[in-house]
């Protein structure tokens, strides 16, 4: 298999205002190379359906790897904190994460409730990361497209 996931590392929630979620610390040690999918969802600033940019960046509390945003989609129902945004981060790591590394996502703006999950994969040497770039639409009318 080209791809093979290692499972959960880490979740993370708050609901005290702030501009950061941070997750727990990893539970495997993840070496150069492997994959780290996160997800973070939060309340939304913006009042309306579309792409947004709510969560700046995801980063890891040691190494120098850079998490890219693959999709970030808002729902907002018409008022702040009325819907929700989710965003979608991936980092192919240069640098090893320990098992006491954590995982921040920074917001735009401040969130009273927001949650962290990071997921790890291992995949062959060669095989490469690619985000579809196919847009969907929602079932209230917005429309769901890639940030790449």
């Amino acid at each position: 298999m080209a791809w093979v996931s290692v499972g959960s590392l880490n979740t993370g929630q708050d609901k005290t205002a702030g501009t950061t979620v941070t997750s727990g610390t990893i539970g495997t040690a993840m070496a150069v190379g492997s994959v780290i999918v996160v997800t973070v969802a939060c309340d939304n600033t913006g009042t309306t359906d579309a792409v947004s940019t709510e969560v700046t960046s995801v980063t890891a509390s040691t190494g120098s790897n850079t998490f890219i945003k693959a999709a970030e989609y808002r729902n907002g129902q018409g008022g702040v904190a009325a819907g929700a945004v989710v965003s979608l981060w991936y980092c192919q790591l240069t640098s090893a994460l320990a098992t006491s590394a954590t995982i921040t996502a920074n917001f735009a703006n401040t969130k009273t409730a927001s949650a962290i999950s990071s997921w790890g994969f291992t995949k062959r040497a060669g095989t490469t990361i690619s985000v579809d770039a196919t847009t969907n639409t929602d079932t209230d009318g917005g429309v769901l497209a890639s940030a790449a």
